[in-house]
């Protein structure tokens, strides 16, 4: 079960990092995960859980991993008991999707490279407006709120940063 994310970039506004959003605790810092049992067989860098308040009104939607070889990939979450969800291919490449105790992980082919931790998609019951507004309040460069892929959802992302915050599912 993925238990911890670190990632660059800003927290959402009003939680201050570590903070446990959902089942899931979030930190700051290079691109790392940490997971409750045995990690996937992934080139990507582990942390211990750092002990964390949970943050009211905030989840992770879903982390997103690229890699080369969607395949592989794939196979390294399932030996560790991910649900697979959904997989295919766009115009950009290979897609799958994975369950992990409520907090999808996202696969998305690209180019070269080894499998990487590359974003993360909070979820929020707070209107977006607002979540837009507070980062733009102290100096985040946050886009405008627009529909998300999935149907009756919407989305908001950073730029700059590979972070973006949702409407529940």
């Amino acid at each position: 079960m993925l238990s911890a994310v670190r990632i660059p970039g800003p927290p959402p506004p009003g939680v201050g990092l570590p903070a446990r959003l959902g089942p899931v605790v979030v930190a700051a810092g290079e691109p790392a995960w940490a997971w409750g049992g045995a990690a996937p067989d992934l080139p990507i860098d582990t942390f211990d859980v750092p002990a964390a308040d949970p943050a009211a009104d905030w989840g992770v939607d879903h982390v997103v991993v690229t890699s080369a070889d969607v395949e592989e990939t794939s196979d390294a979450l399932v030996a560790v008991g991910a649900d697979l969800r959904r997989h295919g291919h766009t115009a950009r490449g290979g897609r799958a999707a994975f369950l992990l105790a409520g907090v999808l992980v996202e696969v998305v082919e690209v180019g070269g490279g080894p499998a990487r931790l590359a974003g993360i998609a909070y979820e929020t019951r707070r209107p977006l407006d607002e979540v837009v507004a507070a980062w733009r309040a102290v100096g985040v460069d946050a886009g405008d709120p627009h529909p998300a892929v999935q149907s009756g959802r919407s989305i908001c992302s950073v730029r700059g940063a590979a972070i973006a915050v949702m409407t529940p599912r």
